[in-house]
């Protein structure tokens, strides 16, 4: 197998059972592709039922394969009975810092844009050319309601 040709992709699976990685890893091996790194399957409760499944397991694989193969591995992992959902993609390179001692302080939180959002401030109308005394404004008032 000419691994130069070779690209990284990231299987991720939800399975009924965890005895199903095995299955998923044959797959992928029979694509001549090459498991680089596994992530162990954990249990996951489902949004919604899943062909009738509300629990499930989720899992990842780093694989390395042929461009060429990716069609025919996705053909037969949907074929396959004993995978429920997959995806694969080509993970994006994130490049390392240069110094790997970073202190905690360093680190800034990554906050969600929340749920729940402030209502936005009105905009105030421009106030007018000139300001109106309380005896004005009840002259005003009166010419108004008559």
């Amino acid at each position: 197998m000419d691994t130069t040709d070779q690209k990284e992709y990231e299987l991720s699976f939800i399975i009924p059972s965890e005895d199903d990685v095995k299955t998923v890893a044959e797959t992928v091996l029979r694509h001549n592709g090459v498991i680089v790194r596994r992530q162990p399957p954990r249990k996951i409760s489902l949004a919604f039922p899943i062909h009738k499944h509300r629990e499930a397991y989720f899992g990842f694989f780093i694989i390395s394969l042929n461009p060429a193969n990716v069609f025919s591995l996705n053909h037969d992992l949907n074929m396959t009975g004993s995978v429920i959902r997959f995806l694969i993609v080509s993970p994006v390179a994130v490049s390392a810092p240069a110094s790997t001692d970073v202190s905690p302080d360093a680190v800034k939180p990554v906050h969600s844009p929340s749920r729940h959002r402030e209502p936005a401030a009105l905009p105030i109308p421009p106030a007018s050319s000139g300001t109106l005394t309380n005896e004005a404004l009840e002259k005003k008032l009166e010419e108004i309601l008559q």
